[in-house]
């Protein structure tokens, strides 16, 4: 790890004030400080946003196929 002394107190920051940890993150990066990011945990919170991501639209286009399906049977006894 290359500043391993930083990583150390990202974690505990991160730990301990999750939002006060991503703005300090987002500023390094809009000021290009990247030698100061934390990388690996900003990497885990990149994989874990896409998973989320991934599991909300699976979900919403299963609520939205459930509906359908109800529907077309609502409209389909109708019809009888």
């Amino acid at each position: 790890m290359l500043f391993p002394h930083h990583q150390s107190s990202f974690e505990s920051l991160y730990d301990q004030d999750y939002y006060l940890w991503l703005e300090q993150q987002v500023e390094k990066l809009r000021s290009r400080q990247l030698h100061t990011l934390d990388i690996d945990l900003l990497a885990e919170e990149l994989a874990d946003m896409g998973r989320s991501e991934k599991r909300a639209v699976r979900s919403n286009l299963t609520s939205i196929l459930i509906h359908l399906l109800k529907l077309f049977l609502l409209l389909s006894s109708a019809a009888a």
